[in-house]
């Protein structure tokens, strides 16, 4: 019966030394392309939403580090213009892009208007980035992201019903820095 205890008293001796050692460094450099990316960047895109079909938009996105530099986040805002002047919301976003527990792995959660959130498949390239998701039905969906050769932040979507057999566009954005 005193053995129980001891090895509670154990285990609870234990775990501040597993506490103290805590998640490896943050390594800055597996994040480092994102230095490229912060600021306000303003253009145009069109989207395919369902039945809707095409919305040409012009598109905003704001793109900082927070956190002491662990994290960057980008919010996205896409509006068209109605016949009868008014502006409309078409896309909503904000994403968090984030070192993994394990300090090597970088990770992507965004987050639209309707409540909705999802974490991404996220490949930092030297030259860019891609990211991806399955969504129910079993549609997948994926981005790529790069710069043109005059600097501007262009964006492409495309999406696949047939396990990515085939890919149809769904998105493209090509947006200038306004603000670094």
């Amino acid at each position: 019966m005193r053995v129980l205890p001891m090895i509670f008293a154990a285990a609870l001796a234990a775990t501040p030394l597993v506490a103290q050692q805590g998640p490896p460094p943050f390594d800055h450099s597996v994040l480092a392309f994102f230095d490229k990316l912060a600021g306000e960047w303003t253009g145009t895109a069109w989207i395919v939403l369902g039945p809707d079909g095409r919305h040409n938009v012009v598109q905003r996105e704001s793109a900082k580090w927070v956190a002491g530099k662990t994290v960057f986040v980008v919010e996205g805002l896409g509006v068209e213009k109605m016949p009868d002047g008014t502006m409309r919301t078409v896309h909503d976003a904000f994403a968090t892009i984030y070192v993994d527990r394990d300090g090597k792995t970088p990770r992507m959660r965004a987050f639209v208007a309707s409540g909705q959130w999802q974490d991404m498949d996220l490949k930092v390239l030297a030259d860019g980035y891609d990211w991806a998701m399955t969504v129910p039905g079993d549609i997948r969906i994926r981005y790529e992201m790069r710069f043109d050769s005059a600097g501007r932040w262009v964006e492409k979507g495309f999406m696949s019903r047939d396990q990515g057999a085939t890919w149809i566009p769904n998105f493209e954005m090509t947006l200038s820095r306004v603000k670094p």
